[in-house]
């Protein structure tokens, strides 16, 4: 299939989060675009567009400035993919549970993750893309490819996104916040 896929990275445009792997992708693969989306160190956005520019990709990679919290479900449903990628590295990111992860079921959008637990966890468990080591460039192109050839298989993580959604809200994850409250205080 030669569709066009759209990748989106949405939050601090920092390292070890994967960024330098998504431009190496897209490098890879003709039909891959990407957007990287947030804010972050002017001297790590400069490496960014320096890499960019060395990749040959400026034209299927775009740097866009952070936007607004309430615009951000556009920009997020406009996209194929939504990258999660955190590395390993410091032990604080292993564990880590990023927004953009809950950010991108809300919109049904699938997302490809890193392999860490808890991103795991949420990804394997109401099976809404992949996980992958984030320090395995061609394991994440192969993910990729995956998911932009196979329609059915991109369409049944698309649709399961409805569920979790539905499961991994404020209106539902409230109470269990409450409840804990109330068992650290009794």
């Amino acid at each position: 299939m030669d569709k066009d896929f759209l990748i989106l990275y949405h939050g601090a445009i920092v390292p070890h989060r994967g960024i330098e792997q998504l431009v190496t992708c897209v490098s890879e693969n003709m039909y891959l675009k990407a957007i990287i989306l947030g804010f972050g160190d002017n001297h790590y956005i400069k490496e960014i567009k320096d890499r960019i520019n060395r990749s040959g990709v400026c034209n299927r990679v775009i740097l866009h400035p952070a936007v607004n919290q309430k615009e951000l479900w556009k920009y997020i449903g406009a996209a194929d993919l939504c990258f999660v990628m955190i590395d390993k590295q410091p032990k604080s990111y292993h564990f880590a549970l990023p927004n953009k992860l809950f950010e991108s079921i809300q919109a049904g959008i699938p997302v490809l993750g890193s392999d860490s637990p808890e991103i795991k966890k949420i990804v394997e468990f109401y099976q809404v893309g992949f996980v992958c080591d984030p320090d395995n460039t061609k394991q994440i192109g192969e993910m990729v490819e995956k998911l932009r050839m196979d329609t059915y298989l991109y369409k049944r993580f698309k649709n399961n996104t409805i569920r979790a959604r539905e499961d991994l809200c404020w209106e539902k994850e409230k109470y269990v916040l409450v409840n804990r409250m109330k068992n650290l205080m009794a």
